[in-house]
């Protein structure tokens, strides 16, 4: 009964109350708490002391973070203090707030890699690569596509049967390598023995695509599905860490 008047008095003070509710139904690092409460992080270091000198509290420990939420204990044992908490006039506030709150701010955001598709004329294969690529992986990569040499427009069977799958490059043009970064994390060459020796890159690769250009509409439609899947490989390769 002592230990249990204890957590009342606990949270008699704002700042611990929302804290609880923050770890009733989910766990937070401690910079979730320091950001979502406004407070400073030694001072959400003292009340977890505080929760934890009551068997409050458990934490998981990820890499170099460690996620905290109530104890299984605790919520066994102290149901009347949850009850209060629920009734409490912050409690459904702070739930509604939560429920858009993005979490594990303790963790840094990986870095997009910088992708380059590059073939001769930055007409077909390369222009279908940098639209999958930044419709099907924009969170991890920013790509571009370019050529080695001008040539006035995109082909309209490219244009035609990217739309069919959804994707508009009807306001796409060919790029020169000029055009686009300097240097990049990885470097994918579709396949017509063109070489890019001065682009700087942590990765290259050739994907050996033939080129549809004079074939008729259904090659297109190949070779799209085919440079889909090689980037989706990719964006898995990118997630896994292997590049």
């Amino acid at each position: 009964m002592e230990k249990l008047e204890s957590m009342f008095k606990l949270l008699s003070d704002s700042n611990r109350l929302a804290m609880f509710i923050m770890l009733m139904d989910d766990e937070y690092c401690v910079c979730d708490i320091e950001r979502f409460l406004q407070l400073k992080q030694a001072n959400v270091s003292k009340h977890l002391r505080a929760f934890r000198a009551l068997d409050l509290l458990e934490g998981r420990k990820e890499h170099k973070w460690t996620h905290y939420t109530l104890s299984s204990r605790a919520r066994r044992e102290h149901e009347k203090l949850f009850e209060y908490v629920r009734s409490s006039t912050m409690y459904a506030s702070m739930k509604k707030k939560l429920q858009t709150f993005e979490k594990d701010s303790c963790r840094p955001k990986a870095k997009k890699k910088r992708v380059a598709f590059v073939c001769i004329h930055n007409s077909c294969r390369s222009q279908m690569a940098e639209a999958w690529a930044k419709t099907l992986g924009g969170d991890v990569m920013d790509a571009y596509s370019a050529g080695t040499e001008d040539y006035p427009e995109v082909k309209p069977l490219a244009v035609e049967v990217m739309a069919e799958a959804g994707i508009d490059m009807s306001g796409q043009h060919p790029k020169k390598l000029e055009d686009i970064p300097e240097s990049f994390d990885i470097l994918v060459t579709m396949g017509c023995n063109v070489a890019c020796p001065h682009v700087p890159t942590k990765h290259r690769e050739d994907w050996d695509i033939e080129d549809p250009s004079g074939s008729p509409v259904e090659a297109y439609r190949e070779t799209r599905n085919l440079i889909k899947e090689k980037v989706l490989e990719l964006i898995e390769r990118i997630k896994k860490g292997e590049l």
